[in-house]
This record gives C-alpha cells, structure tokens and sequence, in this order.
C-alpha cells in the first residue's frame, strides 16, 4: 500500500470512527477529503453517520437506546390497545372469530414490551448514560461493542415483526411452548423468524452485560469502593450478571426447539421421547430472573430519585445492596413456580413456595428503606417524586399478588387467568414503566437543557453556606454544573469524602457540610407532567385493577371471547386502557413540544468527550469525577460561562486548570 493511501485510509478511519472529530477538524488535525469540501450536505450527513451510527460514545448509544425504546413502547402500547378493543365487549369485535390472530398480537405485545422496550430503555438506555459518569470512568470498556450491542437489536426487531406476517404468524405467546410452537401446530417459518429475533436479541443483551460488568469491576474511579458506588450501579451490576447467566440457558432450549422444528430431533417431542416439560424448565430459569432483569435497574433509579429529593442518604445502604444481592441469587431458586400445573409432586410445590414467598423479605428491605428514606425528608414535591410515590405503591400491590400467586395451592386455581395478567402488568407495567418515566422526569431535563440550583439546606445539623441568600443559581446551559451534581452518583457517601475538593474547583465558598443537594426545575411544566401522571396512574389501574376479579372468577387468558357475566369488568378494563393510551399520546406531544419550545442547551452533556492525556495520576481522581475539566473541546466553554457567572476566583481556577496540566 503506497503512502498516499495509507494516508488516505487513516484520516477515513479517524473521520468516521472518532464522533467527536469535528473539533479536531476545526483545529487542522485532520484534514478534510476534497468530495467533503465541495458537497456541504455530504459533509453534513457524513457528520450526522459518524455521530449517531458510527457512535462509540456511551451518551450517544445510550439516547439511541432510549429513542428505540420509546418507539418500541409506542408499538407495544398500540399492539395492547387492540387486545383490549377486542375484549370490550363479548364476541368478536375486528378480528373476525380469529383466535390466532389475537394469539399473534399478544405474542408480538409481550416480547415487544420485554426485549425491545424496558430492558432497552433501564439497561441500554440508562445504564449506558449514567453507568459511566456515575463510576468516573470516561466511557464503557469496550464502546464498540457497545455500538455492536444496540444495533444488534435492529435485525432483531425486523425478524419479530416480519414473523408476525408470515403464514398464521407467531401465536404462541411470549413463551413459546411445545408442541403448540412446534411443526403440527405452527408449520410456517414465523416461529423460526420468532426465534431467529430471540437469539439476536440475547446475543445484544449478553454483549451489552459483558461490556456492563467489565466497566463496573475495572473501570471504577481510582480509590472507590465497590461499597462506595451509588445503588444504581448496583443493581445494573446485579441485573447483567443474572442476564449473563440466564441467556445461554433460554438460548439452548430455543435453538432445540429449532431444531426439533427443522432438524427432525425431538428434544420436546414426546413422540420421539422428548419432554415437552423440559422446555417449560429451561425457559423459566431465563424467564423468572428475567423479571428481575427488569426491575432491578428500577429499583436502582428510585433509590438514587430517593436519596436526592428527600436530600439524604438512602437508608441502609448496606441492607440495600445485600438486599438486591439476594435477590438476584434468589431469583435463580424459584423458577418452577411458573409450572405448578404441570404435575410436579407436592414436595418440589413445597420447595418453590417456600422459596418464592422468601424473596419476599430482601424485596420487602428495600421498600421500608425507601419509606424510610422518604420520612421527615426534606423533598422536593415535583413530578418525579410524584412518580417515584406511584411506584412504591402500585408495585407493593403487584408483589402482594405475587405472595398469593407463591402458594401453589392457590396457584393451581389462578393459573392461566387474568389474576396472574394482572399480577405481572402491576409489578412490569406499572413498577418497571414507572421507574423509567421516574428517571426520564429526573434526568432527561439535564440532557435537554434546564436549571439547576444548589439550595440551602439544612444536612443533621450542619448548613450549606451560601454567598446569595436564596442559593446559587446558574444556568443549565453549564456542563460544568449538570456534570457536577446530577451525574456523577453524588448521591452517595463516597463523594462525601471529595466534595470539598470539587467546591474548591468550581469557586464555591468552602465550606464544611460534606454534602451539596439540589434541587431541579424540568423543561417540562409540572402542571403538564403531572396531568399525565395522573392520567397514566388512573388509566393503568382502571386497567388491571379489574382483571384480579376477574382471574377470581376464573376468566381465562389468551382468550378472545367470553361469557357475557364477565362483560362489565371488561369493558372497565378497556376503556382504562384508551385513557392509558390517551396519556402516552399527551407525553410525546408534551416531550415534542417541550423540547422544540425550550432553549437548547449550547453544549448538552452528552456531547462531552473526556480525554486524560494530560492529567496527571495525582488529580486523576478528580478529573474523572469532575470529567468537563480535562475535556479539551469545552475548555473555552467552561470559561465563558465561569465569566458569565461572575466568579470572585476565576484567575484561582485558570490556574488550578494549568497545575493539573503540568
């Protein structure tokens, strides 16, 4: 290879893979190609590729992680509308006495919701954004298997919905049992499709927790403690490592059932000596952590909302984290309560009731830590507390019916009826969901541009020192401030220790508190949020609530027609679900409006890069906390807003910056 071209294929390599180069290329590092200079909308998209295709920034993946999420959820919420149209009223309403039609919308509904919803939304969305700056470190450990993790999910998303069109489509449920997904019953390609989008799926959630795990055991801030991380980390540790160990299991039983499908075995096929059994077995070891998959990385958001709004520390944060340590292992020990039917003998009914009721107290730790938490807190009253006070209920009342649903006595009568739908839309869509809008009112105002305020308040018997009566007030257009407070897990006790470090940086008084709480004010307006918040509370309950009579009087799932007793509670149910629906329109014309009318932020946080090239090992502690300080490209930035700010110490600043650059 000559020169010029080697040339060549290094500035193409730098150009496309390096999403912050548009600096460099201001600055003459790397030069633009000739076909860039002269077609400017080349240039532009080529720009727009690099950041947000080619992006191995976990900002960027961790915003196209939650745009999917959103678009996936809109589907998810849509597929549900239909199921519920159709059980308005008895008969069949638009599906023309076609039960696997119903089947293929419930089927395509729950994996929609599951794979390709919340887990993108808490794991890739939340934890890609927070994770880091949350450890100090300056991105994931591998980002471009990073990159690789969430457009894995793609093709993933394309095979389930072209599944759904082909021949009689997918209409197994999200579970997929033999026989009624093998060949006698569904002879077409669907569930190969079906499968197929299951292993690409797993396979990105498998890659992302690798990734996960590595950036959380290496990549921590130097000196922090495993104990020293906040509650969030936590549970995205916990969370990937029970995915790391539940996919290949759920991966083995539906590559057996492909090829019990396509090869002629007959792993599940009783005919051939299978055990149809066994896939129930298999599944449900993925599927029962799977559940604490999802709620794990809510769990984490609340407790940290929690800790900044009451404006103290979570309590217990020990019994916290041992808290969500056994529940992951204990979620691994209670699979078959999902098959009380299938004929296990009373002692194994026994073991798993017994197990099932025990994961009970961890779960139990962590909600009167929170209550705890919240008593004689000091707490801002805004819409994501109002949401965080939503899911401390509305996911009690699911774990309650959990409890009944433990007993395997009880089970045997409610099983396959909408008590259990009930049970599982009350801790998924009514815990899960309303932790990532909890997280989304507490942290997406930052991303999109808002105001911070550091607020006197009184800690114990200290009081934050203030120079201005009413507190500092700046504007959020600083990422200084945003990166500072909201980001970096200053919500917990190992920043307490550095705190005063970073108040001598940022030209704040010194003073002695040891702890710096905030208040937020949202993009959003609170009138609005709260609207919706009441609209979705009201609407999901009016939705389910009614579905625990009705799995007691022993209405059947997957069903599309039912007796006419049944009629009243579900049309209740229905119309609670379009005013659901009707809730999620408003929050995207509210998300949409809310972010077109604000003013942008002039630098958005997850534009930062952080680059420790000239950071020297004694304040590398805390560059990689502060991360803006050593991010060369928002140098003249952070001045100009310091400047704008009117600091007494500015000059102390410039020169603090030069002796970490020594």
């Amino acid at each position: 290879m000559n020169i010029n071209l080697l040339n060549f294929y290094e500035n193409f390599k730098i150009y496309f893979i390096n999403i912050f180069s548009k600096s460099s290329i201001e600055d003459g590092k790397i030069k633009r190609f000739w076909f860039l200079k002269k077609n400017k909308k080349l240039s532009n998209f080529s720009k727009w590729l690099n950041r947000w295709i080619y992006s191995t920034n976990h900002k960027y993946i961790g915003i196209l992680y939650l745009c999917f999420a959103l678009l996936m959820g809109i589907i998810g919420a849509t597929l549900s509308l239909m199921i519920r149209l159709e059980l308005l009223t008895p008969g069949h309403l638009f599906l023309n006495n076609d039960s696997q039609v119903y089947n293929v919308i419930i089927t395509a509904h729950g994996l929609i919701m599951i794979f390709f919803m919340v887990m993108p939304a808490l794991l890739g969305g939340f934890g890609n954004l927070f994770v880091p700056l949350m450890l100090g470190a300056p991105d994931m450990a591998f980002p471009r298997l990073n990159n690789l993790s969430f457009w894995l999910l793609i093709p993933s998303i394309i095979l389930l919905i072209t599944s759904t069109f082909v021949e009689v489509g997918v209409g197994t449920g999200w579970t997929v049992y033999p026989p009624l997904s093998s060949i006698p019953a569904h002879s077409g390609a669907a569930v190969d499709l079906g499968i197929f989008s299951l292993h690409l799926a797993g396979l990105s959630s498998l890659l992302g927790s690798i990734n996960f795990i590595t950036t959380i055991y290496n990549m921590r801030v130097y000196k922090m403690d495993m104990f020293e991380m906040p509650l969030f980390t936590w549970s995205i540790l916990v969370t990937t490592i029970l995915l790391l160990l539940s996919l290949p299991v759920l991966a083995a039983g539906i590559t057996m059932l492909l090829t019990d499908r396509n090869f002629n075995t007959s792993f599940f096929l009783h005919s051939g000596g299978g055990d149809p059994v066994l896939y129930q077995h298999l599944f449900w070891f993925f599927g029962h952590p799977e559940v604490y998959i999802l709620i794990l990385p809510a769990f984490g958001i609340i407790s940290h909302i929690i800790s900044t709004m009451c404006q103290k520390y979570i309590f217990g944060y020990f019994g916290m984290v041992y808290a969500i340590l056994s529940i992951g292992i204990l979620g691994f020990l209670v699979w078959a309560h999902h098959m009380y039917t299938v004929g296990m003998d009373v002692d194994t009914r026994a073991y798993f009731t017994a197990a099932t009721m025990i994961i009970a107290i961890p779960t139990g730790i962590k909600i009167f830590s929170w209550l705890a938490t919240i008593f004689l807190g000091n707490f801002v009253f805004n819409t994501t507390i109002l949401f965080v006070f939503a899911f401390l209920f509305l996911f009690t009342l699911g774990g309650l019916t959990g409890i009944v649903l433990s007993n395997s006595s009880l089970d045997i009568a409610l099983h396959d009826t909408y008590y259990v739908v009930a049970h599982f839309h009350y801790v998924l869509s009514m815990g899960a969901v309303f932790g990532i809008f909890a997280g989304f009112f507490y942290w997406m105002d930052s991303l999109f541009g808002s105001h911070i305020i550091i607020s006197n308040k009184f800690v114990g018997n200290k009081e934050i020192i203030s120079p201005y009566k009413d507190g500092f007030y700046y504007s959020s257009k600083n990422p200084f401030i945003k990166g500072f407070l909201k980001f970096t897990g200053l919500t917990h006790i190992f920043f307490q220790s550095k705190v005063n470090e970073y108040i001598k940086v940022l030209n704040f008084k010194y003073f002695n508190s040891g702890r710096v709480w905030l208040n937020s004010t949202s993009i959003f307006d609170d009138t609005y949020t709260t609207a919706f918040l009441l609209m979705l509370f009201i609407g999901v309950n009016i939705t389910f609530f009614p579905m625990h009579f009705l799995g007691l009087a022993g209405m059947p799932r997957r069903i599309p027609d039912y007796p006419d007793a049944f009629e009243l509670l579900n049309s209740i149910s229905s119309f609670g679900s379009m005013l659901s629906f009707l809730a999620l329109i408003f929050f995207l014309f509210l998300v949409i409006f809310s972010i077109k009318l604000q003013k942008r932020s002039i630098f958005p946080l997850y534009k930062l890069q952080l680059n420790l090239k000239k950071a020297s090992k004694k304040n590398d502690i805390l560059i990689r906390n502060l991360q803006i300080l050593s991010t060369n490209k928002v140098d003249s930035t952070i001045y100009k807003f310091i400047a704008e700010m009117e600091f007494d110490k500015v000059n102390k600043f410039y020169q603090f910056k030069e002796e970490i650059y020594k």
